[in-house]
Parts: structure tokens; C-alpha cells; sequence
């Protein structure tokens, strides 16, 4: 499943984030994306409800079964996979900052994404 900067629209991301679990099925992927940070006259459809969800995305997802696998520079885009743990490393880099890893990380997020989309799972 592709969730492509949605969650920022959505008056409860976390509902948003069980239901996206809910409907993925058990062993499968969703690839997510978020500006959550971004409030403001430009983009007046980000609720300002939701400035509190920064960088806890993955954790919405992490509470409902859903495991962080992957993530892109600055964490777009997040990879999930239904049934598992969380990569702990990927978490870490999530916290110490991924714009180091940035080429090396994004590589590895493009090529699972295009196997993902490839196999159609």
C-alpha cells in the first residue's frame, strides 16, 4: 500500500495509521510519506493539530503491528512491513540524522520500493 502525504491532512494520523495497518495484510508493505512539519498559508490543508506527530510517524505505524524496515533521507519515505519488528538500526538513523547516509539510504529505499512494486506486494 502507498500512503503519499496523507497523514498530515487527517485529523487523527494515528486512527489513519491503524486503519492503513488494518488493511494491509499480514507479511506486506506500505510505503509512506509525510510534511507534517510543514504548517502554514502555503499549505493550508496540514492541520496545525498535528505539528505534535513530527518524527513519531513510524511509531503510529509501530503500534499497530507494522515495522519500520526502511527509510529514505530525512525519513521519506517510510517502509513498513506488517508482522515485524522494527529495524533498529533504521530507527536509530532516523534519530541521529540520515542527510550522512543520505545517497547510501536512498539507494537501498529505491531499490526495495521498485522490488516491492515490481512483485506487486
Amino acid at each position: 500500500m502507498i500512503c503519499w502525504e496523507v497523514l498530515e491532512h487527517a485529523p487523527d494520523p494515528p486512527g489513519l495509521a491503524a486503519a492503513i495497518a488494518g488493511a494491509v495484510g499480514d507479511g506486506r508493505v506500505a510505503v509512506v510519506t509525510v510534511t507534517i512539519a510543514r504548517v502554514g498559508p502555503c499549505v493550508p490543508t496540514h492541520l496545525a493539530s498535528n505539528l505534535v506527530w513530527p518524527g513519531h510517524t513510524h511509531e503510529h505505524f509501530s503500534g499497530c503491528g507494522m515495522g519500520l524496515i526502511a527509510a529514505g533521507p530525512s525519513g521519506r519515505p517510510l517502509v513498513l512491513r506488517k508482522g515485524c519488528s522494527p529495524d533498529p538500526r533504521v530507527v536509530r538513523a532516523l534519530w541521529w540524522g540520515q542527510d550522512r547516509m543520505a545517497p547510501r539510504v536512498a539507494r537501498r529505499v529505491g531499490r526495495l520500493v521498485r522490488g516491492l512494486l515490481r512483485v506487486g506486494k
